[in-house]
């Protein structure tokens, strides 16, 4: 299993433009942060929207480019997690 932690915040003082960035680390049940693992945002419909692969100490980083409802799936070999 896998653990998504998430931050939400503006693109304020970044090279981005009035989008949203969404930030975060992934890690197994044991808190062991996990390296190149793909984190998709997805909008409502399930198109992929753009994705990351984690670095080495588990970080990603995502543009939510407009306001919508979308979900943030982790997948790492046969583990999945994902959030809406």
């Amino acid at each position: 299993m896998l653990v998504l932690t998430l931050t939400w915040s503006t693109g304020e003082g970044l090279a981005i433009d009035k989008e949203q960035m969404l930030s975060g680390y992934v890690q197994s049940q044991d808190l062991r942060r996990i390296a190149d693992v793909t984190v998709e945002l997805r909008d409502r419909e399930g198109a992929l929207i753009q994705s990351d692969l984690t670095s080495s100490a588990g970080e990603f980083f995502l543009v939510v480019p407009h306001p919508g409802i979308f979900s943030v799936r982790a997948i790492h070999d046969a583990s999945h997690s994902q959030y809406s």
